[in-house]
């Protein structure tokens, strides 16, 4: 048990330094993690760029009562328009329950620069997730509206994602999608306001990084923006293949640099998540996540 304390600790460490060195809040992030105590240990680490303005933990639901009450407390303090919703939010059923704390960037170590989200995976129909939406606090025309699209992609609600910060309450559906073209999300690109450069993008990525054609359609919104955005969410790519994407959405924002440093000091030898946001600006921003290593890094230099 020592041993795992350690590891989790050590993990922690890590996101922290590389949240420090890209000037985000980690220190209310630290605060927040030892109040939490050390029962939680981190599954994956994720940041969104560029700007480079977001970091990431996601752990998974703790076991114990007493740290889950501690998680409750949490989310209540951070994004207190969650509070009437968790019961229905954080109920024992057959789905898997995460929660992710976000340092970003702002901050003046007062949990002003601090997200929080708790995510809920595994399918149900769709109506199930909206009555959640709607005891959040989401506005019913936009909660109208995402059910719409995700009705538009069969109908079943693959996740659910409430969180919220300074900036308020924010929202998620996921739609697991099979095929071996995006042809099927064409009445969620004309909705959503996606470009046609930004089409043109995904019908190319398709077939290299979705080649047995699982990719997840993210509906997401905030709660004082009328338009839901779609995020893509592409599973398991090499670094390398992240780095040359990223590369040629992003020529002039040191991505590569960016990219090399934090694989590096993590040493994810592959990305688990690639999510891209579409929509009418350009270019797209997009978020990694790479699972957390439990052992130290072999080498903090990497770049690409």
């Amino acid at each position: 048990m020592a041993d795992a304390t350690e590891r989790a600790a050590a993990r922690i460490a890590r996101v922290l330094l590389a949240g420090r060195a890209l000037g985000l809040d980690v220190a209310a992030l630290a605060t927040t993690l030892a109040e939490l105590g050390e029962a939680l240990a981190p599954i994956a680490w994720g940041w969104s760029g560029p700007p480079w303005d977001e970091l990431g933990l996601t752990f998974a639901w703790p076991r114990s009562p007493e740290v889950g009450a501690r998680v409750e407390a949490l989310l209540r303090r951070v994004a207190p328009a969650l509070a009437a919703a968790l019961p229905t939010l954080t109920e024992r059923r057959a789905r898997t329950r995460e929660v992710t704390l976000r340092a970003r960037r702002g901050g003046q170590g007062d949990r002003s620069g601090l997200g929080v989200a708790l995510r809920l995976t595994g399918p149900v129909p769709v109506a199930e997730d909206g009555a959640r939406l709607l005891a959040a606090g989401l506005p019913a025309p936009l909660t109208s509206a995402l059910l719409g699209l995700v009705t538009d992609l069969g109908g079943t609600s693959n996740g659910l994602e409430v969180g919220g910060d300074t900036r308020g309450l924010h929202v998620a559906l996921d739609v697991h999608l099979g095929g071996a073209s995006s042809d099927r999300l064409h009445p969620v690109l004309d909705a959503c306001a996606v470009s046609p450069a930004q089409r043109r993008l995904i019908a190319t990525l398709w077939p290299v990084l979705a080649p047995d054609g699982v990719v997840v359609a993210s509906l997401r919104a905030h709660a004082d923006d009328g338009r839901p955005q779609l995020w893509l969410c592409f599973a398991a790519q090499p670094w390398d293949d992240i780095v040359k994407l990223a590369q040629g959405l992003h020529p002039n924002a040191q991505v590569g640099d960016r990219l090399g440093e934090r694989a590096g000091a993590f040493d994810a030898a592959r990305v688990e998540a690639l999510e891209l946001a579409l929509g009418a600006t350009e270019p797209p921003a997009f978020r990694v996540a790479a699972l957390v290593s439990a052992e130290a890094p072999r080498n903090t230099q990497k770049s690409s």
